[in-house]
């Protein structure tokens, strides 16, 4: 994974706005609010190479652009190696997993891998002088799977104060509750809770869940369903109103955006 940086800029923030990448939430008053600027010239964010965010997207914490799908909505702020699809609310402290200690190892610690820390480079240093050897060291292998991409689905909702590992894909329509610890993979329209986190049932009965992992709604556009009146409060009323309609349902679209287009060069300051 290669990790870019860009300068926050007028002429970024303008194309933030031109395509309705929002850097802050409205909360729950339901009433619009002017257009707010999180960010400040020459904030320094992070991206990555292959970072798309599609139009109509919030990313209202942190200094990361990571790959959101339209109308996500998120308040945390996520690891740079996250992958968003259509819909998805990420409530306030989701984070991803630290640092992961070599635990089929003998030793957990510092000492056994990284001999530049403080405390094991002053002890090493000690122990050569005092025996006047230059010791051989092998580093201990520390693999990092929470640095694996974080896959989430369309429709997902993820509640405060959850830990998502690395290398995780959480299907479609799936809820995580708050406080949760998610080690494993979560199924389409499953939620799950606690730590380690655990399937507790599915949002729909399996015909429902299965009918809506069929017609992915998210793939079309959402106006159009408010003109031919589906009514998502009601989801067999809705499966069943795709099928009759399904024609007059037009494919979205969405622009994306490519922080990559809009980097200038970083001068060392002084």
């Amino acid at each position: 994974m290669r990790v870019k940086s860009i300068r926050v800029t007028p002429p970024f923030l303008k194309a933030l706005r031109d395509f309705n990448i929002f850097q802050a939430r409205t909360g729950m008053n339901k009433k619009p609010a002017p257009y707010v600027k999180r960010w400040k010239i020459g904030d320094v964010l992070k991206f990555t190479a292959d970072t798309r965010i599609e139009e109509f997207s919030t990313l209202a914490r942190g200094d990361v652009l990571w790959s959101s799908g339209a109308f996500t909505s998120c308040a945390s702020a996520m690891p740079l190696v996250t992958r968003g699809g259509r819909y998805v609310s990420i409530a306030e402290n989701v984070k991803g997993m630290g640092f992961r200690h070599p635990i089929e190892c003998v030793g957990l610690s510092s000492a056994h891998f990284n001999f530049g820390r403080e405390n094991v480079h002053a002890y090493l240093q000690a122990y050569e002088a005092q025996h006047d050897i230059a010791l051989v060291k092998d580093e201990v292998p520390t693999p990092q799977p929470n640095r694996n991409p974080i896959i989430i689905g369309n429709d997902v909702w993820i509640g405060s104060d959850v830990q998502l590992a690395g290398g995780i894909t959480i299907g479609d329509g799936a809820v995580i509750a708050s406080r949760s610890l998610v080690l494993k993979d979560v199924a389409p329209y499953s939620v799950v809770a606690g730590a380690p986190a655990v399937h507790k049932k599915y949002r729909f009965d399996p015909s429902v869940c299965e009918a809506l992992k069929e017609i992915k709604w998210w793939d079309y556009e959402l106006g159009d369903f408010y003109r031919l009146g589906f009514d998502f409060s009601k989801p067999d009323d809705f499966i069943d109103r795709f099928g009759r309609y399904h024609s007059q349902l037009k494919t979205f679209t969405p622009r994306i955006f490519h922080p990559e287009n809009y980097i200038q060069p970083i001068r060392k300051q002084g």
